[in-house]
């Protein structure tokens, strides 16, 4: 099966200002579009690493409370608990979750049981905000 290809060849041509214009155009949005993505992928890579911070202080604090729970079961509800209460903080203060899970580790790794927890985070995290500190 033959296929015609057809084609015009320009030796020596020129291009007009529009097509200069619509050139330029096209750069400039060429480096808009890749100002824009280096903050996705920016927004992508802070995301991921907050969540990884998140993940990690959990885990930390599920293995401090293990000490205080005789079964995997009760362990498991204590955790959904707080894994609950740390997204319901952070959605309604400043603080984003994985300051809420640093804390709850902190906490947990200092002796603190689930109730103790759930009481004294709220206060520990506002005096927190008031001192500017972490």
């Amino acid at each position: 099966m033959a296929v015609n290809l057809l084609t015009n060849v320009i030796i020596g041509g020129q291009t007009t200002a529009g097509f200069n214009a619509l050139a330029s155009k096209i750069q400039s949005l060429g480096a808009e579009i890749d100002r824009i993505g280096k903050y996705a992928r920016d927004f992508e890579k802070e995301s991921a690493q907050v969540y990884r911070n998140y993940e990690d202080n959990m885990l930390a604090a599920e293995y401090a409370l293990s000490a205080q729970y005789d079964s995997a079961s009760d362990l498991g509800k204590v955790m959904k608990n707080l894994d609950k209460y740390a997204q319901d903080w952070a959605a309604s203060t400043i603080f984003h979750t994985d300051d809420v899970s640093k804390a709850i580790d902190q906490a947990a790794h200092a002796g603190w049981n689930y109730e103790k927890i759930i009481e004294g985070i709220p206060q520990a995290m506002y005096i927190a905000q008031a001192g500017n500190m972490d």
